[in-house]
Order: structure tokens, then C-alpha cells, then sequence
């Protein structure tokens, strides 16, 4: 029996959608296309437009854009913001995701003035930082609504009512936030957000990019008019057919998600408790149900993590992107734990296809190592 606790990186599609997955290559002409097939083909990825912009209070579904993955539409609107303004000041954080942090860190390189803000101890950056931090010429901000490595929640409602009546884009990666609480995307006044179906139970290579019609962007992919012709290329069909099904259901499944996975919750911060003295919880304050970020204290995780996946134990020690790294986690630096307690730490991110007996062989396992 294996254990899979590395759901923050990736999810398995669930047994229910196994009929799903041959049913939606019915569909197969290219939707750009004029006949009946591709009709067809258009009216599927419509239909699905429609619904995830429905639930999200998305005002207008033509501001929400199939792309390959968050990566993609982090790149498209960091950098189409960018490049509508040439110039500029951009504000983010040191805990963002990759695909964020390395596009800020080449805009540097263009010329773009950047700030990086550091979070306080709790792994947050407050909405004061981010006002503190607005300058004449700011043209971005860039603030994740949940980090992929501690789980902790950011302040982005408030730091949307701050942005809200200035001129500054406001964009969020909600990879981890989207489908793990109810949200009201025009309540968070942003200009924009990313996410990815692989993260809720969904297929891998499709991605969500929200980018408001009064957004100031400038094209980033160019050929044809796909995508209400922000982003050109042949849509990816079968996967969001696929993904509007697995999107449907994770939604009209939310509350009853929620309540399992507190419930799973609390069971592991109870198995915690008997690790006193052995085991940090680094999120204590304001996070999502289904991450835990613990200091295996007086351990380090590349002697850790092997010996947990010979056990039969699937996690990591953060991004999934920065996993062929040995380097302590840089978002653990920057919330204030030192470089051993960084390196002593793991991720363990659950999903509703954990059970509370895997919490109970985990800690099993756990404590013949410690």
C-alpha cells in the first residue's frame, strides 16, 4: 500500500471520471472550424467557460482563457502587463511560485523596478506591506492567494480594496486556492489570476487565465484569434471537456469537500501533538485545510524523504518545480526559519482521497524514524 501525501503538487484523476476520459474524444474537430463537428467542438468548451465563470461570479465568461497550465498564464499576463507599459515598477513577494518569481526576476533584467516583499513570521504578506510599498509608477502586483509550500492564505481581498480605485494591475496565482474554499472573484477586485486543472483532481497541460476586459495587456501568444484572441493556438478540446466535468463536480461537491477535509484535518494535527518537542507545525495561522508544512526537528529531508518513500510514503519538501533541489526552501527563508530548519522540513498535502487510516500508518511510520 502506497500513501499519497503530495497532492499540493498534483492530483490523481478520480476513479468516477475513468468513462469520462473515452467519452470526450467524441469530440475531436477543431472548434475554430465552421461545420458541425466543430460547432460541437466550440459549444463543449463554451459550456464549460460559462459554468466555471458562472461559479466564480466571473461578470463576463470572455475574461476567462484555457491555457496549457498556470505557468503558461502566469507568463502571459506578468509579462503582457509588462510589455503594454514597457516600463515601470512592479511589487510581488519573495514567497511566490516559480513561474512567478523567475518572470519578475527576467522583467528586472528588461529594466522593470522590482520589490520583493517579505512575508512576517505566519508566512503572510500584510496589505500594509503592499500600500507601503505603491509607487507613482507601479504598474503591477503580483500577490499568490494561497503558497503552494506552507499553504498559508494571503490577505488578497484586502490588498484588492487597497488596489481598487488605482491603476495598477492586480494579478494572483490561485493554483492552490481555487476549488478549496468558496470565492467571488469581483469581491477580490482582481485584475487577473491563474490556476491549473491538475491541482483539483482534473487533467495535466490545461490552465485557467482570468485577465478583466478592462485590464491594460498586451497579447502575449500570437497566430490565430483563439481564446477570444488573447491567446492563439488550437484549443486543448478533450482536456477541457474533461476538466469542465471534473471542475462541475468539485464544485458542487465544495461544502461536502470542505467538511472532509477538515475533518482529515484535524485528525493530523491531533497525530502532531505527540510529537512535541520533535515535530514544528511551520503554518500555525490563516492556512488551507489540506497542506501542513512540519520541521522534522534536528532532521534533515534528503535523508528524510527516501527513507519515507521506501516506507511507502509520497511527499516533498515544497514546489514540485524546485524538487531536484537540495537547497533549503526559499520560502521558509524568507518567513524567518534558518537554513536547518528549513532543511528539516516537508510538505504534506492531502486531498479528499486521503483517509484517516493513511494519517494513522504515516504517523506509524513517522515515528519509527524519529
Amino acid at each position: 500500500m502506497r500513501i499519497y501525501f503530495d497532492n499540493a503538487a498534483s492530483t490523481k484523476i478520480l476513479n468516477r471520471f475513468r468513462e469520462d476520459i473515452l467519452k470526450v474524444f467524441d469530440f475531436y474537430a477543431n472548434p475554430s472550424s465552421v461545420h458541425a463537428e466543430g460547432k460541437k467542438a466550440r459549444y463543449e468548451i463554451e459550456k464549460v467557460r460559462e459554468y466555471i465563470s458562472s461559479s466564480l461570479n466571473i461578470l463576463n465568461s470572455k475574461d476567462l482563457i484555457f491555457t496549457s497550465g498556470a505557468t503558461e498564464s502566469n507568463n502571459m499576463i506578468i509579462k503582457g502587463v509588462a510589455n503594454f507599459y514597457g516600463k515601470g515598477h512592479i511589487i510581488t513577494t519573495g514567497i511566490e511560485h516559480p513561474s512567478v518569481l523567475n518572470v519578475c526576476r527576467y522583467l528586472e533584467t528588461k529594466g522593470f523596478e522590482l520589490t520583493y516583499l517579505k512575508p512576517n513570521e505566519d508566512g503572510i504578506v500584510t496589505s500594509d506591506k503592499v500600500l507601503n510599498a505603491i509607487k507613482d509608477n507601479t504598474i503591477l502586483v503580483c500577490v499568490m492567494a494561497v503558497n503552494n509550500e506552507t499553504g498559508v492564505k494571503q490577505p488578497i481581498e484586502e490588498i484588492g480594496n487597497i488596489l481598487k480605485n488605482k491603476n495598477i494591475h492586480f494579478h494572483s496565482d490561485m493554483v492552490q486556492y481555487l476549488l478549496k474554499e468558496k470565492i467571488d472573484v469581483e469581491k477580490l477586485n482582481l485584475s487577473s489570476f491563474s490556476a491549473s486543472f491538475h491541482k483539483f483532481h482534473g487533467p495535466k497541460g490545461l490552465g485557467l487565465a482570468y485577465v478583466k476586459n478592462t485590464s491594460k495587456i498586451e497579447k502575449f501568444m500570437h497566430g490565430g484569434s483563439h481564446e477570444k484572441n488573447k491567446r492563439a493556438g488550437t484549443e486543448n478540446l478533450q482536456s477541457i471537456i474533461l476538466g469542465g466535468i471534473v471542475y462541475r463536480y468539485m464544485n458542487e461537491n465544495l461544502s461536502e469537500n470542505i467538511k472532509y477535509m477538515s475533518k482529515i484535518s484535524d485528525k493530523f494535527l491531533r497525530g502532531l501533538k505527540e510529537f512535541e518537542g520533535k515535530i514544528r507545525l511551520n503554518n500555525k495561522e490563516n492556512r488551507v485545510l489540506n497542506i501542513f508544512n512540519i520541521e522534522l526537528i534536528d532532521k534533515d529531508i534528503q535523508y528524510i524523504l527516501p527513507i519515507l518513500d521506501m516506507n511507502g510514503v509520497s511527499i516533498s519538501g515544497g514546489s514540485a518545480c524546485q524538487s531536484g533541489s537540495l537547497s533549503p526552501s526559499y520560502v521558509l527563508l524568507e518567513q524567518g526559519l534558518s537554513e536547518n530548519q528549513a532543511k528539516g522540513s516537508i510538505r504534506i498535502s492531502l486531498s479528499i482521497e486521503n483517509t484517516e487510516e493513511e494519517i494513522d500508518i504515516f504517523f506509524e511510520i513517522l515515528r519509527k524514524i524519529i
